[in-house]
């Protein structure tokens, strides 16, 4: 039992996967979810993506959040 399970979780929560540095360092799927289940993202995808580009412009490594800008 993980601590996700411990804790409890929503019942759409299907898998959590962590990467670091390139590497995949946790691996969990719940229900009847496993490796090879299709999982759809929706909208938490654009939350992940979009606190990632943040950083990622406060870091420089993205000149600008508008498109097209110099």
């Amino acid at each position: 039992m993980t601590v996700i399970d411990r804790q409890g979780h929503d019942a759409y929560l299907e898998n959590v996967l962590i990467v670091s540095n390139g590497r995949l360092v946790f691996e969990e799927y719940f229900g009847d979810s496993h490796r090879h289940t299709l999982s759809y993202p929706q909208s938490a995808t654009k939350s992940v993506v979009a606190t990632i580009f943040g950083i990622a412009v406060d870091n420089g490594f993205v000149a600008s959040e508008h498109p097209g800008a110099n």
